[in-house]
């Protein structure tokens, strides 16, 4: 049973590469970004693939990005 669970882990760790790079700040760097003095709407959302309540959000925010184009 323990081999058949770390062979889906590896496969599925295969499968799951990210299609783009994602920068990450530091909290300075963060810091320093949403200080800016811009009529820039920043959001920061942390969520998971796995999170059904996360990825039913997503549509809400492609809208605002529309909105706010």
């Amino acid at each position: 049973m323990k081999f058949i669970l770390t062979i889906n882990i590896i496969l599925f760790s295969f499968f799951a590469i990210a299609q783009t790079a994602t920068p990450i700040f530091n909290f300075v760097q963060y810091e320093n970004r949403v200080q800016q003095k811009n009529d820039t709407l920043y959001i920061v959302n942390f969520w998971a693939t796995w999170c059904k309540p996360c990825v039913a959000e997503l549509p809400f925010f492609e809208k605002t990005a529309q909105s706010f184009a």
